[in-house]
């Protein structure tokens, strides 16, 4: 799924390069657009954690 599919409170799972056995899951909280074609989404999983994923399946923690 790309980024520009998704919408504000979808629901989706994802993994991350150290946990492939469960993905993660939650709700997007915001979308991140700009003019190098580099959109990603804020998602917040069910554990409060906020990580960024984009469409090349690459994903980073947010640290707040």
């Amino acid at each position: 799924m790309k980024i520009r599919d998704l919408e504000i409170d979808n629901r989706i799972a994802f993994y991350v390069d150290y946990n492939q056995d469960i993905p993660f899951e939650g709700i997007v909280t915001e979308l991140i657009y700009n003019f190098d074609g580099e959109e990603k989404a804020e998602i917040e999983t069910d554990e409060g954690e906020y990580y960024y994923i984009n469409d090349n399946d690459e994903w980073e923690r947010v640290y707040e």
